[in-house]
């Protein structure tokens, strides 16, 4: 028996975001508010298709969003008359619009709403609008947040915090810097691969990572990208978190959780490189599965080997994009101990829905190659 769960709400299609006016008006909004990244401030397209809205807030995120975000900017917006909040931007917009439309109806120190809250009334709702192509908090209800103080992240998750409507505009991903978008959807093209064989997927799981590797690898291999491109790179994205949010994760988001929370290291870059040397490590322990995604008739052990090729010759092709920016790890062995006791501390579930059982000491040759 499987259960599939979503609650989306999808507008696609080049140069959507000039319907946005029209949708506050079908879905009766009066108050709109808009929260939008302060990296697309001065982008003609966006300033152009929200000149009409009164009350907006362009906020720069030099960090992931914290708790303490939270608590500063509801002081700003709370005496507000608002409706709806529209999030402009990536993954820390969407996911700070989510936390402010929970704090505004729910007026409490958004640490205790750490978690999975109960008992919440109901948010604001929330319209986004995404910049990028990995996060696909455009089509979910989780909130990733973290505690600036105890270096925690966790986030506010409830399913009341569904976006009532997504806009994929692929034009606006056009614009957005080439190693952001490489690295984002190199990010969705690891979690459709790694969803596809945690042990709480199923036909329906594995056919929306199937439709994922699909989409992004066929515009991946491209030297120049059109705007059919960049909508199959966001339709990657989503497709890959339909699948995600109706499976589960597997161990890599642990270590993009720790160096993205202690060494701002971006959660795209982080993850493909994590989730890199876990797929590695599974097929060398005789884990063909991962194969199936290209096709299941045939054999796995030939389809895992041309996998790897495939996956080479995606890295190849933007790698100049994806690895722009050298990584400065002081003390490694340091770090390596950090994120292994991570694992252990947590008894640790997302380690045990990889295919293969890993030792400890396997663990840790894997936690080194990730930060070598």
């Amino acid at each position: 028996m499987h259960q599939l769960k979503l609650k989306v709400n999808i507008i696609s299609g080049n140069q959507s975001l000039k319907s946005l006016k029209k949708n506050i008006i079908d879905l009766n909004f009066k108050n709109e508010f808009l929260i939008c990244d302060d990296v697309l401030k001065d982008n003609i397209y966006i300033k152009k298709n929200i000149k009409n809205i009164k009350n907006k807030l362009f906020i720069k995120f030099k960090t992931e969003p914290t708790y303490q975000m939270l608590n500063e900017y509801i002081k700003i917006i709370k005496n507000i008359k608002i409706d709806c909040i529209i999030a402009i931007g990536g993954g820390s917009t969407m996911d700070f619009a989510k936390g402010l439309a929970t704090l505004y109806t729910n007026p409490v120190n958004s640490l205790k709403l750490m978690g999975f809250p109960k008992n919440l009334n109901n948010p604001l709702p929330v319209i986004t609008v995404p910049s990028t192509t990995s996060t696909g908090s455009e089509v979910t209800y989780n909130a990733v947040f973290t505690d600036s103080e105890k270096k925690k992240k966790l986030g506010i998750n409830s399913e009341k915090n569904y976006p009532i409507l997504a806009i994929l505009d692929p034009f606006i991903i056009s614009q957005t810097p080439k190693n952001i978008i490489y690295q984002s959807s190199i990010a969705s093209l690891m979690r459709a691969l790694e969803t596809f064989v945690t042990e709480d997927s199923n036909e329906v799981t594995k056919y929306f990572s199937k439709i994922s590797f699909n989409l992004l690898v066929q515009s991946l291999l491209k030297n120049k990208l059109n705007i059919k491109d960049y909508e199959n790179l966001q339709w990657g994205c989503i497709f890959s978190m339909f699948a995600l949010s109706n499976s589960s994760a597997g161990p890599s988001g642990v270590i993009n959780y720790f160096l993205s929370s202690n060494y701002k290291i971006s959660q795209p870059l982080s993850y493909c490189f994590s989730a890199i040397e876990f797929i590695k490590f599974n097929i060398d322990k005789g884990y063909y599965h991962y194969g199936d995604i290209l096709d299941k008739k045939s054999n796995p052990k030939m389809n895992s080997v041309k996998l790897i090729k495939i996956l080479k010759k995606v890295i190849n092709n933007i790698k100049k994009e994806i690895f722009e920016t050298k990584l400065n790890l002081s003390n490694q062995k340091n770090i390596e101990f950090q994120i292994f006791e991570a694992f252990k501390n947590i008894n640790f579930l997302p380690l045990q829905k990889n295919p293969i059982k890993i030792k400890h000491s396997e663990l840790k040759e894997i936690i080194t190659k990730v930060i070598n």
